[in-house]
C-alpha cells in the first residue's frame, strides 16, 4: 500500500506521530511538507526509508501548489491520502481525486482562534481524533465525519524526572496574543514571592508580545523560552511542573510526555486537554479565575510531595497502557487497510 502524507511541517507533535506510523507502519509511506524541510531531517527520513517532499507555499497566495501537489501525486499513485491538521484539507482532497484513493485527516489539537472552512471534513472518508475532547471540538463546529478517535503515541523509555531542588515551571507554546499566556505570568509573579528562585519556561519560539508583558511586571528575568529546536525529551524531566493553559499545537503530547516522565501536570478544563489527563492523575483549574488557580495548585504541588508521588505515578502508568506506539500504529493501519463503509478500529473516548 502507497500512503501519501501532507503534513503542515516537519517538526513538532505531527511530525513526531507521523514518524512513529510510517516507521513501525506496513506499506510505503511518502511524506509531502508544506513548510521548509531542513536537509539534515530530509537525510534522517531517508535513512529510515521515507521520502520526504517539500511543497510550500511560495507567496501568500501560490497558485501553483495545487498543480505541484498532483504532479508528485501522479507520480506516487497512493492508495491512501493522508493529511495532518485543517491547513491541507483541501490540497489533500484534490490529491485523492486525482488519484482515485480514500482520504484520511488527522486533527490533533482543538485551537479555538484558528479559523478553517466545515465543508472539506465530510467530504474525507475518515477524520481521526486523538481524543474524545478534540472531537467534540469539531463537531461542535459542523464538522460533521466519520470521525474515530486514535490516541497519540509515547515511547515507553521516556526519561524520568530529576529531583533537582529547583523550581522550574514549563508552560506549553507556542504563544498566542491571547490572556491565557498572561495568566501564566501572573500565576509564576505570586509564585516567586513563595519561591524566589522559581522560573518560567516556555516550550516554544520567543515571543515578543510576552517578552514586553513580563518585563512591565518586572519578570522577564524568569521568563525564557525553549525555542522550537529545543530537546524537550531532555528539558521536561528538569522541570518540577507543567502547565497546559489551552489546547494548541503541542499541548497534548506535551501533556502525554509529561505524565510519562514523572512531571506534575496542572491543565485546565478545556476540550483537548482535560480528556487527557484523569482526574486522580493531576491538577485542574477551571478557566474562569483561572491565575489564582494555576499558582493555587502550583503550591499545593510543591507542599505535598507524597500527593505528588501517588498522581504521577498513577499518570505514569496510565499513558503506557494507553498511549503506546504499537497500539497507535495499529489503529491506523487498520483504518488504512478499511473501507468507508467496514467497522472502524477501536477507539476510546476518554
Amino acid at each position: 500500500m502507497h500512503v501519501l502524507h501532507l503534513i503542515d511541517a516537519m517538526e513538532g507533535g505531527n511530525a513526531k506521530q507521523l514518524h512513529w506510523l510510517a516507521t513501525r507502519g506496513a506499506g510505503e509511506h511518502h511524506v509531502v511538507s508544506m513548510a521548509p524541510v531542513g536537509k539534515k531531517t530530509r537525510r534522517e527520513w531517508a535513512e529510515r526509508g521515507i521520502p520526504v517532499y517539500e511543497a510550500r507555499k511560495r507567496f501568500a497566495y501560490d497558485p501553483f501548489l495545487t498543480t505541484r501537489l498532483l504532479l508528485l501525486a501522479g507520480k506516487i499513485r497512493p492508495e491512501r491520502v493522508h493529511v495532518w491538521g485543517v491547513d491541507g484539507l483541501r490540497e489533500g482532497l484534490f490529491c485523492a481525486r486525482f488519484c482515485g484513493a480514500q482520504t484520511v485527516a488527522t486533527l490533533r489539537h482543538a485551537d479555538p482562534w484558528k479559523t478553517f472552512s466545515s465543508g472539506p471534513f465530510a467530504k474525507y472518508d475518515f477524520l481521526v481524533a486523538n481524543n474524545a475532547g478534540v472531537r467534540r471540538f469539531y463537531e461542535s463546529r459542523s464538522c460533521v465525519g466519520n470521525w474515530s478517535v486514535i490516541p497519540d503515541a509515547v515511547p515507553e523509555d521516556f526519561p524520568q524526572r530529576e529531583e533537582n531542588g529547583g523550581v522550574t515551571v514549563a508552560c506549553v507554546g507556542p504563544m498566542r496574543p491571547w490572556k491565557r499566556w498572561k495568566w501564566a505570568i501572573w500565576s509564576i509573579d505570586s509564585i516567586v514571592r513563595l519561591y524566589p528562585d522559581a522560573k518560567l519556561l516556555f516550550f516554544g519560539e520567543r515571543d515578543g508580545p510576552t517578552e514586553v508583558f513580563a518585563r512591565q511586571y518586572e519578570r522577564a528575568e524568569i521568563v525564557s523560552f525553549t525555542g522550537s529546536e529545543a530537546n524537550v525529551r531532555a528539558l521536561l524531566p528538569q522541570c518540577r511542573m507543567l502547565w497546559c493553559p489551552q489546547s494548541v499545537p503541542g499541548a497534548g503530547l506535551a501533556m502525554l510526555e509529561a505524565m510519562a516522565a514523572g512531571v506534575p501536570v496542572v491543565a485546565t478544563q478545556t476540550d483537548g486537554i482535560h480528556d487527557l489527563l484523569p482526574e486522580n492523575a493531576g491538577w485542574f483549574v477551571p478557566v474562569e479565575g483561572e491565575t489564582i488557580a494555576m499558582a493555587a495548585a502550583a503550591h499545593h504541588i510543591l507542599t505535598h510531595p507524597e500527593e505528588v508521588r501517588e498522581k504521577t505515578a498513577l499518570a505514569r502508568a496510565y499513558v503506557r497502557e494507553h498511549f503506546t506506539p504499537e497500539k497507535m500504529v495499529a489503529q491506523y493501519m487498520a483504518l488504512f487497510t478499511s473501507q468507508k463503509s467496514s467497522v472502524r478500529p477501536a477507539t476510546r473516548e476518554s
